[in-house]
């Protein structure tokens, strides 16, 4: 008699790693042209080069997908088809007569939930947070899409239909207290999701093209698990700030020591012989002070040209000479005291690099080893403006492992990641400033970018074509196996009653026979597929992909805004490329920085174009001018205004702290720079003011209470390597034009601060979180 094969063989011998069973005389009953017996031999095939590779043992996904599932007994088994299907009964080996295959259970009846989430959308049904600094700074609308279909379980083609139709900015929440807040699902989001792919209306990729294309149905719990399992779930901003500015609080204690220098005066012309003092204390202390000035110098010089831990020698030295200073005149020892006290405390807060932020984590530069970044360059970079206090760093790191990824981090092409993690997703400086114009304090955020998404926009072909060669998305990859598991599972569980069976084949009607052949042929074909899955993606070895890859700006603009919310700062602008990059480090041919950061009204360059009069088309003339559109961070804000009721427009934005009248002033003058002349003359760099045929650029560098504090200061950067100009000590007014640059600015009142620790939406292009103004007002 024939054996009865029994289908779990198959799988066995692959996770065993040998070739696969071979099959004694299967009994086939053909019925036309389907011929299942042929995906044996196939299947056999397809084991033994598994089996005879290492993969099939080194591939946890396999020993995954065909984990057995436990044997139950079953006295009447119910097997749930798509069809009813005539079985007739069978007798069993102790001659009792039992139903093997019955009719199809009840069909689920289709219902939308997206009741459950109706009020709380884009937190994965979760809700908001009784304390607003633990809500998310994302959602997912595409949760809430999945959620609210009419279908538990449909062919993957329709699932496609659904989601790509949600793709619509009239897409709105119905009724209720969230009415009006929009639910589009952006294309990125299910990019990023590895759900779904999208080249304008061509579906090119993603688990729903796979599916498609094997004809899987899928549930509504597996597409629920992809979005839960975002991407976006491990962004972890990790912070460095820098409290104050040093140069500027170092300064500060030349003021504070004004006492003994003018005891010192006063003394020296005091007649010989009648000082309340000795002459070899007077020394002393003078000695001890200029060791102090000399001291302060340096350490002023090296919060200019490095942003790593000031020198505990230096540090000691001036400690060291406060204390001498009180120990040779009793009547100086409270001043030297207090100067100590705010020595130890500016000196320990710089080194220490963190002010506690709720919510973000921070990082050092001292431990490279420690798995925290550490940032390759010095702060005084050409993107990096002066004078301004809180100076900060953030960086987002993927905070997880990299899934199906051997080396476990991204690949960086053209240049290394600025903070030398190779998790580094995108990162953001910024500092603030108080604003008396304004009223409040004001942020100036210098820099954003993302050093592994940047070569997407590249202009040099080779690069962009690297990057785009090697952008394979490594998030969600086994969503296909799961499918792959679960119609395996449920196919199993149609040919467990055959199996149980004590008679073998040979005891089969003609039409049960036929219905185990295409059972155990389609258990086949479906273990082949997903074996050739797993084979076919094997494990990169590193990849250039990472979530938000065309909206990672949108996203560094939601954070800003909840960093304001948290420390309660009410303004916030980026600073004009006209007034940074394109003064310090002017770069004909690179127009990025335009793009991303703009000019002084905020607005981006574009290609010129002219009309052909041959070809009837627009074509480039080789020239830049200033668009009507604002940048892509200045977009970003002004979007967020509109939704929250916030104010965008030009505004005066603080060059250094206003309330510190003597300003450290850098010029940069076109006379003997021809790069900012050229700069100027394209409309790419600003100028404060013309003297004849040349322009000039007054940048503020620090600014001091005192003329001292500001010499001190002029004399260690006119000595440092950041001077690219002649430095001058300015005395200015809070109120003076000359501290301000009109550029344009987010203002928010403390109610609209209020609404920045609501949830942030991932992917809108809107950019945050609702549609209308007060949309919040019951809940705020």
């Amino acid at each position: 008699m024939a054996e009865l094969i029994n289908p779990n063989r198959f799988v066995d011998s692959i996770i065993q790693g040998s070739a696969a069973p071979q099959e004694k005389n299967p009994v086939v009953i053909s019925t036309g042209d389907e011929s299942p017996s042929a995906m044996g031999g196939l299947a056999a095939l397809g084991a033994t080069i598994i089996g005879a590779t290492a993969i099939g043992r080194k591939i946890p996904a396999i020993r995954n997908l065909f984990k057995r599932e436990p044997v139950s007994q079953f006295k009447n088994p119910i097997v749930e088809t798509t069809k009813p299907s005539f079985t007739g009964n069978l007798p069993t080996a102790t001659g009792q007569a039992q139903e093997l295959v019955t009719t199809s259970k009840a069909l689920t009846i289709p219902k939308s939930k997206y009741g459950e989430v109706a009020d709380i959308p884009f937190t994965q049904g979760k809700g908001y947070a009784a304390n607003p600094l633990d809500n998310p700074l994302v959602g997912h609308a595409s949760y809430d899409r999945v959620l609210e279909a009419p279908f538990e379980k449909a062919p993957a083609q329709e699932w496609i239909k659904w989601l790509s139709s949600a793709d619509s900015g009239q897409l709105k929440v119905p009724s209720g207290t969230l009415a009006g807040v929009s639910r589009q699902v952006q294309k990125e989001e299910l990019a990023d999701l590895n759900l779904l792919t999208q080249q304008g209306k061509e579906v090119n990729g993603g688990f729903l093209k796979s599916a498609m294309d094997e004809g899987l149905e899928v549930d509504r719990e597996t597409l629920l698990k992809f979005i839960k399992n975002s991407p976006l779930n491990h962004i972890k901003p990790m912070v460095k700030v820098a409290p104050g500015n040093i140069m500027e609080d170092v300064a500060s204690l030349v003021n504070d020591l004004r006492p003994v220098q003018n005891k010192l005066t006063a003394e020296l012309k005091v007649p010989a012989g009648t000082l309340p003092q000795t002459k070899q204390s007077l020394e002393a202390i003078e000695e001890s002070y200029a060791d102090i000035m000399s001291k302060l110098q340096d350490l002023s010089y090296k919060g200019i040209t490095s942003n790593s831990a000031l020198s505990a020698s230096d540090i000691k030295a001036v400690q060291q000479g406060l204390l001498n200073i009180g120990k040779q005149d009793p009547e100086l020892a409270e001043v030297t005291k207090n100067a100590l006290v705010k020595f130890n405390r500016v000196t320990g807060v710089y080194n220490n690099r963190a002010s506690p932020i709720a919510q973000e984590g921070f990082y050092t530069n001292l431990d490279r080893t420690s798995g925290l970044p550490r940032h390759k360059q010095a702060q005084n970079g050409a993107y990096d403006i002066m004078a301004g206090e809180n100076f900060t760093e953030k960086v987002f790191l993927y905070d997880s492992k990299i899934p199906n990824v051997s080396r476990d981090r991204f690949s960086y092409v053209g240049q290394s990641p600025h903070f030398n993690s190779k998790k580094e997703l995108f990162f953001v400086r910024y500092d603030d400033l108080p604003n008396p114009k304004l009223g409040g304090r004001h942020i100036r955020v210098s820099e954003a970018q993302s050093d592994l998404h940047q070569p997407a926009t590249s202009a040099n072909k080779n690069r962009r074509e690297e990057f785009f060669k090697n952008r394979i998305n490594p998030f969600n990859a086994e969503g296909t196996l799961d499918i792959y598991k679960k119609q395996i599972n449920d196919l199993r569980e149609q040919i467990r009653p055959y199996t149980e069976v004590g008679r073998g084949v040979a005891g089969f009607t003609k039409q049960q026979a036929q219905d185990f052949n295409r059972l155990n042929y389609k258990i086949k074909q479906l273990e082949k597929s997903a074996l050739n899955s797993i084979i076919n993606k094997g494990a990169l070895d590193s990849t250039t992909y990472g979530p938000l890859g065309f909206s990672f700006n949108d996203y560094i603009i939601k954070d800003l805004m909840r960093t304001m919310a948290k420390r309660n700062i009410n303004h916030i602008s980026i600073v004009p490329s006209s007034i940074n990059g394109n003064i310090k480090n002017f770069q004909p041919d690179k127009f990025g920085n335009e793009v991303n950061y703009g000019l002084m009204k905020g607005n981006r360059f574009i290609p010129e174009t002219k009309l052909d009069k041959k070809t009837g088309k627009q074509i480039k003339t080789g020239k830049y001018v200033e668009s009507s559109k604002y940048s892509i961070l200045n977009d970003s804000l002004n979007r967020i205004a509109k939704q929250y009721g916030a104010k965008f427009d030009l505004q005066p934005m603080p060059k250094s702290n206003p309330n510190k009248p003597f300003k450290v002033i850098q010029i940069f003058d076109s006379k003997n720079n021809n790069d900012f002349k050229q700069a100027v003359e394209s409309g790419r760099a600003h100028y404060t003011h013309k003297r004849g045929n040349h322009y000039l650029y007054e940048d503020h560098v620090a600014a001091a209470d005192t003329q001292e504090q500001a010499d001190l200061i002029a004399k260690a950067y006119n000595s440092s390597s950041s001077a690219r100009g002649d430095v001058m000590v300015k005395q200015l007014s809070p109120d003076s034009p000359q501290n301000y640059e009109m550029v344009p600015t987010l203002s928010a009142s403390s109610e609209v601060l209020k609404k920045f620790l609501l949830p942030f939406k991932a992917y809108m292009f809107e950019g945050g979180f609702v549609d209308k103004t007060n949309i919040f007002k019951s809940i705020v």
